[in-house]
């Protein structure tokens, strides 16, 4: 009972922090449940850290890959694990331009066509949401806290497992109608996750990711 209370409780707050997230969505998704900008942006403080708190809480539980707790200071690994999130960030756009050239430059995905919609729709607030809350709460979910709770063993199998599993999920949560975008994303969640278990450190991902968002909202 001893061993199984602890894990049930790290599942219960990862599904709390889900839950978080999609209440914090939503608030941005539907104006009438934004009172104001003000009140707006300290409830989406809040939760990001509630967010992070449930991450860095698993990680002291669970930490068998050595992630970095603390937010690291540049050194001598720093130029590896740059070099690392620059060559994801390229076979992700490569990807994605690929796709777009085989199903045609007018293609895009529902979740992109519904986000291009409420970046038309909602403006500056929606773009801030998108651009750096999201790839912030997205890569301590779908990153911090699966790798807290599943494949927390440091193994070969459980990295290439790890990877393709991460990347699934992440892609289903994009993309649940499973059109043909799903590969993208599918891939573009591997390689986040591919980056997080090389570098050890959440920020390289959250990087990886702003970076991708960015490029979508210019």
């Amino acid at each position: 009972m001893k061993k199984i209370l602890p894990k049930i409780t790290a599942w219960f707050t990862g599904f709390i922090a889900l839950f978080l997230y999609f209440l914090l969505e939503s608030m941005f998704v539907v104006p009438n449940k934004r009172k104001s900008v003000i009140i707006g942006y300290i409830i989406t403080l809040i939760i990001v850290v509630l967010i992070l708190l449930i991450y860095h809480q698993g990680l002291r539980q669970q930490n068998s890959w050595h992630f970095t707790i603390k937010f690291s200071k540049c050194d001598k690994t720093t130029v590896r694990k740059a070099s690392w999130a620059i060559l994801a960030f390229a076979i992700i756009l490569l990807v994605q331009v690929l796709i777009g050239y085989i199903l045609g430059s007018g293609a895009t995905s529902q979740n992109q066509t519904a986000l291009n919609q409420l970046i038309n729709q909602e403006g500056m607030q929606f773009k801030v949401f998108i651009g750096l809350v999201a790839p912030i709460i997205e890569e301590t979910i779908f990153r911090g806290i699966f790798f807290n709770l599943c494949f927390t063993k440091n193994t070969k199998q459980n990295m290439i497992l790890g990877i393709i599993t991460n990347g699934l999920v992440f892609a289903i949560f994009h993309d649940p109608e499973f059109s043909p975008f799903i590969i993208g994303y599918w891939l573009m969640g591997s390689m986040l996750a591919f980056v997080y278990l090389k570098t050890r450190d959440l920020k390289w991902p959250i990087l990886v990711h702003m970076a991708n968002n960015l490029i979508g909202l210019i």
